[in-house]
C-alpha cells in the first residue's frame, strides 16, 4: 500500500522506512503524521559521523545491531513489548500517553501503549546522530531530509502533522506552509519543556501544546 521503496534513501536502508500503525487510517480520528528529530547510533559506532561515508553507503554495511538503532519499525515493536520502560523510548511513551489522553482513556497501561498505533512516525533527519547528541545537520542533510519529508508525506496524505522537535521544525516548518497541512510544532518529548511551562510557548508545556492540537484537529 505505502510503496517506500521508490526513495532512494529507503532503497539503501529499507530499515529506516517510516513506521505506520495499524490503526494510522481510522473512523475515530484523521491521519497524524509525528515527525521527529533523528535516530542515533551508539559510540560503538563511527559509520554515521561524516556524512559523504553515510549517504555513499547502503544499509549492507551495518551491524545487525546498528540497523536495530535505526529501525523505527523494530523500536515500536520493541517498546509496546516492553511498555516503553527504555529512557531512550521517551519520545514514543509521551506520544502514546497523549494520543490515549485526548481520545481513548485507556487506564492499563499496556492499554494505552498500544495508542501509538494510531499514528505514523519519521524522524525528520535521515543520518543518525551521536549517541546523547543531537544532530548538527550538514547541507547535504538539509537536502536530503527535505526531499524524503517530501516524499513520504505524498505517499502517508496525512491529514495533520505534528513536529515535536524544534529543532526539526526549524528546517521543516517553511515547507509546510505551502503543504497547507495543519500542524503543530512542540519541544522533543525528551527535553525538559516536554512537562515545563516556558513563555515562549504561551505558558504551556510540550504535552499541553500537542494535547491541544489533537483535541482541535485530530478527533473526528
Amino acid at each position: 500500500m505505502y510503496k517506500f521503496e521508490k526513495i532512494e534513501h529507503y532503497i539503501k536502508f529499507p530499515c529506516m522506512v517510516p513506521f505506520i500503525g495499524q490503526n494510522y487510517i481510522h473512523p475515530r480520528h484523521k491521519k497524524l503524521l509525528v515527525v521527529g528529530e533523528s535516530h542515533y547510533l551508539s559510540s560503538e559506532s563511527a559509520i554515521h559521523l561524516d556524512d559523504k561515508e553515510w549517504y555513499s553507503i547502503d544499509q549492507r554495511k551495518l551491524t545487525e545491531k546498528e540497523v536495530g538503532w535505526i529501525d523505527p519499525n523494530e523500536i515500536i515493536t520493541y517498546g509496546i513489548d516492553t511498555n516503553f520502560s527504555d529512557k531512550g523510548l521517551k519520545i514514543y511513551h509521551e506520544i502514546a500517553q497523549c494520543l490515549n489522553d485526548v481520545l481513548f482513556k485507556h487506564q492499563e497501561w499496556h492499554e494505552v501503549i498500544k495508542s501509538i498505533h494510531h499514528i505514523s512516525f519519521i524522524n525528520y533527519f535521515q543520518r543518525p546522530a551521536p549517541q546523547g547528541k543531537s544532530l548538527d545537520p550538514t547541507e547535504k542533510d538539509i537536502q536530503v531530509s527535505a526531499d524524503i519529508i517530501s516524499s513520504v508525506i505524498k505517499i502517508l496524505d496525512p491529514d495533520l502533522i505534528a513536529i515535536v522537535s524544534s529543532k526539526s521544525a526549524s528546517y521543516f516548518a517553511p515547507s509546510l506552509v505551502h503543504l497547507k497541512i495543519p500542524y503543530c510544532i512542540t519541544p522533543h518529548p525528551a527535553c525538559a519543556w516536554w512537562n515545563r511551562k516556558a513563555k515562549k510557548y504561551g505558558d504551556r508545556n510540550g504535552y499541553e501544546m500537542l494535547k491541544n492540537f489533537l483535541l482541535t484537529h485530530w478527533i473526528v
